[in-house]
């Protein structure tokens, strides 16, 4: 279990995240890929602690499913945290009482 809040694992995730983007092709690339999904595997093992917390996850764990989704359905490959974010997501939705993905206004 991580010792780091759930905004703090949400700022590292954030962070990692953006860095595969300013990464140079090759290795420095394929690096920034592994430490963003070990930075989203802490993410999803940090407990949110409170309701607050719950709800900062679920927004930001909507905001990555919107940021790889499309680049993920245009390249025909969805990493496998994907699927288990969309379950996090959900699990999330319930226990706050919002409304599933797909019923949400854009």
């Amino acid at each position: 279990m991580s010792a780091l809040s759930i905004n703090d694992a949400i700022a590292a995730h954030h962070k990692a995240w953006h860095a595969v983007f300013t990464a140079a092709p090759g290795r420095p690339l394929r690096s920034a890929m592994e430490a963003s999904i070990e930075a989203l595997d802490v993410l999803l093992g940090t407990p949110a602690g409170t309701h607050q917390g719950a709800k900062d996850l679920l927004a930001y764990l909507r905001w990555w499913l919107d940021e790889v989704g499309p680049f993920s359905s245009e390249h025909g490959d969805y990493p496998p945290p994907y699927f288990i974010v969309q379950a996090r997501v959900a699990d999330l939705a319930m226990l706050l009482f919002e409304p599933p993905a797909g019923d949400r206004p854009q």
